[in-house]
């Protein structure tokens, strides 16, 4: 049995999990969404990936980031790196020079933290 509960999809097992699957879902609609506005600019797309990609992986966060195996945080990131390309208007990895620029390059070039930072960040904000 499974139940939402003030927006935090909660397991029996108490597992993350449920929780994790709509948290990704919601990124990468949000992805999505940002991609489709390519005529904004990169710090309007910014903005819009704090408001409809970060806030979806910080609401709740104290719940569930800390308790995601290593595995389950890759999946998120990968989400979220999804939404960070969607600012820079670029479909998967991207080629400067004909180097690949990685998705870490990306996010510190927007300034936009990692999951890892983004849980580390809320278990010290919790402490």
């Amino acid at each position: 049995m499974n139940c939402k509960k003030l927006g935090y999809n909660l397991q029996n097992n108490l597992s993350p999990e449920l929780h994790l699957q709509n948290v990704i879902k919601k990124v990468r609609q949000a992805a999505g969404r940002i991609n489709a506005l390519q005529s904004l600019a990169v710090s309007q797309k910014k903005h819009l990936y704090y408001a409809w990609a970060a806030n979806q992986i910080r609401n709740h966060a104290p719940l569930y980031l800390p308790f995601l195996s290593e595995a389950q945080m890759s999946r998120l990131q990968v989400a979220a790196n999804n939404a960070v390309r969607a600012i820079l208007s670029y479909k998967s990895s991207y080629q400067q020079n004909g180097q690949v620029i990685s998705a870490k390059a990306l996010r510190a070039k927007l300034q936009i933290p990692s999951i890892w930072s983004t849980r580390n960040q809320v278990v010290a904000e919790e402490a």
